[in-house]
């Protein structure tokens, strides 16, 4: 299948590895296509080389990627929405724009007012695997922590590292660890919880998080 995908990058290699051929727009088309800056899909669709037979927009970490004029791409178009239990008051709307929404969160699924199936978050094998480090750390959480933003999680954040000894990675966007250092950290701990604003997948720790140790 040849698709245009707008947004999270990290599905583009997947898509690839599956046999489909896509077009990045944010990689490929830059002056019409910008993170966090509203554009005419419209536009773009004029330039590709061909006719895809998909559109897939896609959540991404940071400023959103919001192509407008979607309603006139004469191709099936789905939208990935991630981190639902946070931005569900407005994607609720953008999804209408849509024939298909895959939700991250499967109980938002039914909330959606247009088909929408569930399609957790994955974690790439080839950084979260076996790496032979010494288990070093009992507790570690990787994400942002900021109680002005995230007074929720800041506030359990001290509770757990009161109680338990909780240590913290990432907690700012200028401490913000790369895939690689993401990969070694939970390579070398026991127990770990995320967010996706982390440069992981919310999915593979959050299994981690409720067996309460790494496996």
């Amino acid at each position: 299948m040849r698709i245009l995908h707008v947004g999270n990058v990290h599905l583009v290699d997947p898509l690839r590895a599956h046999g489909h051929e896509v077009i990045a727009a944010f990689e490929e088309y830059p002056a019409l296509a910008v993170p966090g800056v509203p554009f005419d899909v419209r536009a773009l669709w004029r330039r590709l080389p061909f006719a895809p037979d998909l559109l897939l927009v896609a959540d991404t970490l940071g400023p959103q990627a919001l192509p407008f004029g979607l309603e006139d791409v004469p191709v099936p178009r789905v939208y990935y929405a991630v981190d639902v239990h946070m931005n569900f008051f407005w994607q609720r709307y953008y999804a209408r724009l849509f024939d298909l929404v895959l939700v991250a969160q499967k109980d938002y699924v039914p909330v959606f007012d247009v088909p929408a199936r569930w399609l957790p978050w994955g974690a790439d094998e080839r950084v979260f695997r076996e790496r032979g480090l010494a288990r070093i750390h009992d507790l570690v959480f990787a994400g942002t922590v900021d109680p002005a933003t995230r007074p929720k999680r800041a506030a359990i954040v001290a509770c757990l590292r009161e109680r338990f000894g909780l240590e913290t990675f990432g907690e700012s966007v200028e401490k913000r660890l790369s895939w690689e250092e993401m990969g070694a950290l939970f390579a070398c701990q026991r127990s770990c919880s995320t967010s996706r604003s982390s440069a992981t997948s919310t999915s593979a720790c959050s299994r981690r998080w409720r067996a309460g140790r790494c496996c």
